[in-house]
């Protein structure tokens, strides 16, 4: 039986809960071609009913639950994601890849991957990547010896090279990475802060005091923190970093009771760039003042050496994930903390030229943010101040996914 044959797509009870005729009759008309290019790929046998409808919110992506019912009444669920634009096989083809080496490290604690494909739409390519589905527990706190014990596994993984990068881009939100092959950490890390800075300064608009900050960081900073890794009879190796784990990555499996991290970008780098994220304000178990997750990691992956400056890598690596998070909520307080972060580092390991007042580091900024109920995700005050002395804003990108941003559950396909 070829591959297809048998195959049909069936609307279910929740599909009549629409926003619209309009959007439901174009979630249809983007699940034909995406159903069809599925079935020449994937085995379906006769008599197999399929059905597929709108499952979970993104704002870049189009994100589907594939159930199919067996004649026997056995049943398997399926997740899909897809999206359209320049970086979409990226984010993928990158998907796809990162989660087959993890579940190679660790079996059972990511979604099993199956493929990723293509398809046109509107004169548009679109691409998609599917992966069994699991139903999850989210926002819990994940057991720490079992968790840390899943990402130690990872992290032991590298590159057959021995060189920091991967061998295809991957992406983290709607950023497509630079992961060229690189034998210095500190040169490919410097790609990545550039990816993450350009990427922040094409949604929010360009900011001068950022940019000079930013590049006395990159010219001064990044080389004397990263480069004395690899210096003085020291070496790091390159390890398999899931790339986004940040808590909204990370469940519980309802049926094994299992941890699952998914949407991963992978790439192999320094171990230490996994925990950046955990600095952020927007970290709370994993954060780094409680420890119970860190100091376990530490015991079976000491600090690289100079130990003593683990704590001004981990405020670099920081700075990454704040522009990253940055240009994924447009106005927030994100870029201004990754302001202050690099002056911090700036006027500790800068040049001697380093001009204070390009400004001036605030320790209580994250303090008063967070007092600001205003800031978070949305704009604070102080940051509406520096928003409204840009003269020029860019455009965000466009391109991703269907109706990205849309967060209604709208229809099911049917053919």
């Amino acid at each position: 039986m070829a591959p297809g044959q048998g195959f049909f797509v069936e609307l279910t009870s929740s599909s009549q809960l629409s926003t619209g005729n309009r959007e439901r009759e174009e979630f249809r008309e983007l699940c034909r071609p995406l159903m069809q290019s599925i079935r020449n790929r994937f085995p379906i046998g006769p008599g197999v009913v399929v059905r597929v409808q709108r499952h979970g919110s993104s704002n870049w992506a189009t994100t589907l639950k594939i159930d199919t019912t067996e004649p026997d009444g056995s049943r398997k669920s399926y997740f899909c994601k897809t999206l359209s634009g320049d970086s979409s096989a990226a984010f993928t083809a990158g998907e796809c890849k990162s989660a087959i080496e993890i579940s190679r490290a660790a079996p059972g604690h990511v979604p099993q991957p199956h493929f990723w494909g293509q398809f046109l739409h509107r004169r548009d390519l679109y691409s998609y990547y599917l992966q069994d589905y699991h139903e999850m527990t989210l926002g819990g706190v994940p057991d720490p010896v079992e968790f840390v014990d899943i990402i130690t596994r990872i992290h032991r993984e590298t590159s057959a090279n021995g060189a920091f990068g991967y061998s295809q881009p991957t992406a983290i939100g709607k950023m497509e990475r630079t992961n060229s092959w690189q034998t210095s950490w500190a040169n490919a890390f410097a790609c990545h802060m550039k990816d993450a800075f350009d990427y922040d300064r094409d949604t929010n608009g360009p900011w001068r005091e950022l940019r000079l900050v930013y590049e006395e960081l990159v010219a001064h900073v990044v080389p004397r923190l990263l480069d004395v890794l690899q210096m003085g009879g020291r070496s790091i190796t390159p390890a398999l970093i899931h790339g986004d784990l940040c808590e909204g990555n990370v469940g519980v499996d309802k049926e094994t009771g299992k941890i699952v991290m998914f949407d991963p970008g992978c790439f192999y780098g320094h171990n230490e760039m996994e925990f950046g994220a955990w600095r952020c304000t927007r970290a709370t178990h994993f954060n780094l003042k409680d420890g119970s997750y860190l100091s376990l990691y530490q015991k079976e992956m000491p600090p690289s050496e100079p130990a003593e400056e683990w704590d001004d890598r981990n405020r670099l690596y920081s700075i990454y994930a704040y522009l990253v998070a940055s240009a994924s909520h447009f106005g927030s307080s994100f870029r201004l903390i990754a302001q202050n972060e690099m002056i911090f580092l700036c006027k500790k390991y800068g040049s001697e030229k380093y001009d204070t007042t390009r400004g001036r580091y605030d320790a209580d900024l994250v303090k008063n943010l967070l007092e600001d109920k205003s800031s978070g995700v949305g704009p604070s005050i102080l940051l509406c101040r520096v928003f409204l002395s840009l003269r020029f804003l860019k455009k965000p990108r466009k391109g991703w996914g269907l109706k990205h941003g849309k967060k209604a559950r709208i229809g099911v396909a049917g053919e």
